[in-house]
């Protein structure tokens, strides 16, 4: 800051503190203040007008995801296989005990989604065919629920659903709960009725699921109890009001038409003798259309407070800003004073020394300055070695596309010191380059020796690899290499035949790096996907995308390959087996079940040897062996003498995901099928099972819970029932029973110990269940088995 002269005299930096706050301060606020009154009031007023539209969209995707996780719950009880299976009962009828089992279990979910759901006040299942209702209540016949239970005097579920839409809406109605065979009704409400029938979509399901949503509830959703001008509204297709906040007795029709009227778009009724504004957002998954009403003069309101506040707000600057400016001026110029105090006694050149005169408190701070960046030099040597590391995270994000614009492009890099090299000319191409170990060989790298591989190859890409400009790490085992093009000049560039030379460029850059991966790279796919040539930095992230996508062609073949795309549309080539056929599913299901492995493993064989030929690409034939996988799971989760947990065979899964040559997929459809169809487990499970049967042949008297068991041995209760069934040969209760009664067997014959004693010395907690078990095994009660002996005690 020089000095300033006035009349020949200097002036002071006081003085020049308060020339410029007069002028920095005083004049920009008041210039703010007429800003703010003519242009930032009439912004807000647009604003705020705009805002209940904003408000209602929010509400709206709130209300209609509450819906929606309503209506995947529904969709998930009709596809329950319990529910299923009491559908078919109809045709199969099971046994009372089973059927009691699915009602009980039925009965859980509608309490269940109830519970889950604020906006559920009840649900309940319809069986058209059976004239029965399940509820969470217990089973009713059709005509005493809905006369008592659900009395809603008007049309029922299945009158309402017709099948032309997943879900069938009715408007609010009133339905009363009244007590069984009472007309008086003990509760009632307003609700909106939702009907879901299956199968899906079906004139005539078989069973339908009717959930009542609470209009009240749906109100408080869609309330905005931030704001006291704004009501909102649900109106249907039909005109009817399905819920109104903050407004009563509005009309539905009326909402509807002006609705339709203006398009959608904001519009204004009077109402009361208030002007409101209407707002409306249209759901995209649902017949209806959400709807704001804001009090317009309520709005602009805070506008017009702030227009009187800006007037006296620029009064008071006119009074006040010569004394702020004083203010300012004298706290800043102490502070000042004080540092120049200092400096006098540090080791500053004086003046005159460097060859400039003293100057005045600014320019003693400025020598200081340059004296301490000269004594830090170093520090930028050390701050420019993490150049490398800023510059490849930059690109990453050119990569992913957060820089797009050439502005913030060029100024990001300016910052960090990157060339962006726009005076050579020439497009630019990204090459994504995906690095995956082979699925057998060496031991598997950790990630930091990755890193180092990633490290070692970028540099490698660097030196041997012409027109290679940026290597970077966009994430594990992805690596981006942006080569340039040649220039073809500025007017071919503009024909088709330079994209083509361009293309045919990119290919040859990525022919060039698959002949590096291939001379530095050992047990590792490496795949390169030719990004589509563009003309500016900027658009990197489009090559890069185009690149990403072509990663998908990788084929079967071994070592490193390019994968270009030859009618520039970047789609995976359609390949017509990549998930099994129903066909297929079922002949091995058949074959599983006829225990014939080997022909199933025939099947995987020739569907592969199916796909290799039809040159389908690595992802399709994992794929196709995925489904493979999971279809013989199914099958053996379908044998009733096995329960198998998916988890369990978790890393079947992952090992497939490592397998990309045809040889690697071919051994691990072998090894899958030895670990899942082999009987070599057999003898391990007969050594397991014997330690069961010896713990409780050992101790029969104590607490002998199947869940403790199949905890040690990792599985199910169920499953470990079934293996114990089939390896000891009886049931694991029945077991436990008759060496219960043995040991009481022995005890009535040997000793004079009271029933009571008896029965928990065996393990039982009182005589009665003792008795019971004990005349079920042997026939007679343990009294007349030890008096058939001695005449002992009687029960």
């Amino acid at each position: 800051m020089k000095a300033w002269r006035l009349n020949g005299k200097s002036i002071g930096v006081f003085g020049q503190f308060f020339a410029s706050f007069l002028v920095l301060v005083l004049v920009p606020s008041l210039i703010a203040c007429l800003f703010t009154y003519v242009y930032v009031v009439d912004l807000i007023e647009r604003e705020v007008e705009s805002s209940s539209g904003i408000l209602i969209g929010h509400f709206s995707e709130q209300t209609d995801g509450m819906i929606s996780r309503i209506r995947e719950e529904m969709v998930a009880i009709l596809e329950s296989p319990g529910l299923k299976r009491f559908v078919h009962d109809r045709e199969r009828p099971a046994a009372d005990q089973v059927r009691l089992d699915r009602i009980v279990t039925l009965t859980d979910q509608l309490e269940q989604l109830g519970r889950n759901h604020a906006l559920i006040a009840n649900a309940h299942l319809l069986m058209p065919g059976q004239h029965t209702v399940i509820a969470g209540e217990g089973v009713f016949e059709r005509e005493l629920y809905y006369t008592y239970l659900n009395n809603s005097g008007g049309d029922q579920p299945d009158r309402l659903y017709d099948g032309s839409a997943l879900i069938a809406w009715s408007g609010p109605v009133r339905i009363e709960q009244k007590g069984i065979y009472q007309n008086a009704a003990h509760d009632s409400g307003t609700y909106i009725t939702a009907v879901m029938g299956y199968p899906f979509s079906s004139p005539e399901p078989d069973v339908l699921l009717v959930v009542n949503l609470d209009v009240a509830q749906l109100e408080q959703a869609i309330a905005i109890r931030q704001s006291g001008e704004i009501a909102t509204a649900i109106v249907d297709r039909r005109g009817r009001t399905l819920a109104a906040a903050g407004v009563a007795d509005i009309d539905g029709t009326a909402l509807l038409d002006i609705y339709l009227e203006h398009a959608g778009e904001p519009a204004y009724m009077t109402l009361d003798g208030r002007r409101l504004q209407l707002s409306y957002d249209e759901s995209t998954q649902y017949p209806w259309v959400y709807v704001s009403l804001a009090d317009v003069r309520e709005l602009r309101e805070p506008a017009a407070l702030i227009r009187r506040a800006s007037i006296g707000l620029l009064l008071f600057l006119f009074l006040t800003g010569a004394f702020l400016s004083y203010g300012f001026s004298k706290r800043l110029y102490s502070p000042i004073r004080e540092i120049k105090t200092r400096l006098s006694r540090s080791r500053l050149p004086a003046a005159g020394e460097d060859g400039r005169p003293e100057g005045n408190e600014f320019e003693l701070i400025q020598r200081w300055s340059e004296t301490m960046l000269r004594e830090h030099s170093h520090m930028n040597r050390t701050i420019s070695g993490m150049a490398p590391v800023m510059h490849e995270s930059f690109v990453s994000r050119l990569l992913l596309g957060e820089f797009r614009d050439p502005l913030s492009v060029r100024y990001y890099a300016a910052e960090i010191g990157l060339d962006l090299e726009q005076d050579r000319g020439g497009r630019l191409a990204a090459l994504c380059i995906r690095l995956d170990d082979y699925e057998r060989g060496r031991e598997r790298l950790s990630e930091t020796a990755k890193t180092f591989r990633l490290t070692a190859l970028k540099e490698t890409i660097r030196r041997e690899l012409p027109g290679a400009l940026w290597q970077c790490r966009v994430s594990s085992g992805l690596l981006v290499c942006i080569v340039r093009l040649p220039d073809d000049g500025a007017e071919a560039a503009r024909t088709a035949s330079a994209s083509e030379a361009a293309a045919s460029d990119a290919l040859r850059q990525a022919e060039a790096l698959r002949t590096i991966l291939d001379a530095h790279l050992e047990d590792v796919h490496a795949t390169i996907g030719v990004g589509r040539a563009v003309e500016a930095v900027w658009e990197l992230h489009r090559s890069y995308a185009y690149g990403l996508r072509l990663l998908r062609r990788r084929s079967l073949e071994a070592g490193a390959e390019v994968c270009a795309d030859a009618d520039g549309r970047g789609d995976e080539p359609a390949y017509a087996e990549r998930f099994l056929s129903q066909d297929h599913v079922n002949e091995m299901a058949r074959l599983h079940a006829a225990g014939q492995y080997a022909a199933m493993r025939e099947l995987a064989r020739r569907l592969l040897g199916h796909a290799a030929a039809g040159r389908a690409t690595a992802e399709a034939v994992r794929q196709l062996c995925t489904d493979i996988l999971n279809t013989w799971l199914r099958a053996i989760a379908d044998d009733k003498r096995k329960d198998v947990d998916i988890a369990q065979f978790s890393h079947l899964f992952q090992r497939l995901h490592r397998c990309y040559t045809e040889g690697e997929i071919r051994t691990f459809v072998e090894e899958a099928a030895d670990e899942l169809f082999t009987e070599r487990r057999r003898g391990a499970e007969r050594e397991l099972f014997a330690g069961v049967t010896a713990h409780i042949d050992a101790h029969y008297g104590d607490e002998l819970g199947i869940e403790e068991f199949a905890r040690q041995l990792g599985m199910s209760p169920g499953h470990f029932s079934r293996s114990f069934k089939e390896v000891v040969g009886e049931k694991y209760i029945d077991y436990v029973t008759r060496r219960r009664i043995e040991a009481a067997k022995e005890l009535l014959r040997e000793t004079e110990l009271k029933l009571d004693d008896i029965a928990a010395e065996v393990g039982y907690l009182g005589r009665h269940a003792f008795i019971r078990a004990f005349r079920k095994l042997e026939g007679v009660t343990p009294g007349k088995y030890r008096s058939g002996i001695d005449g002992g005690e009687e029960d």
